[in-house]
């Protein structure tokens, strides 16, 4: 895909389809099944890979890198109260 599109873009595009939407519902990402979050996470670790021409090597220092959290870790702050008030707001009964 670099020989198509610079990295920049390539970034722009990742960010645009893949990180955006995972941030737009992570309040909806709590409570869903370890399988579903797993795939999700799969997702990630395939444009990360994509984005800096990672192969076999383990993905936390490239996800690192990039500044990018893991998806599972991307509901704590809603469900901490660290999140925007009206976020945390849907976790109370």
């Amino acid at each position: 895909m670099g020989n198509f599109v610079s990295k920049q873009d390539l970034e722009k595009i990742i960010h645009a389809f893949i990180s955006c939407r995972v941030d737009y519902c992570n309040a909806l990402l709590t409570g869903l099944p370890n399988k579903t979050i797993k795939q999700l996470q799969l997702i990630q670790n395939a444009a990360a890979r994509l984005l800096t021409n990672t192969k076999r090597e383990h993905i936390s220092p490239t996800l690192k890198t990039l500044h990018w959290l893991p998806v599972k870790s991307r509901t704590y702050k809603s469900l901490s109260g660290l999140g925007p008030k009206y976020i945390a707001d849907m976790f109370v009964e």
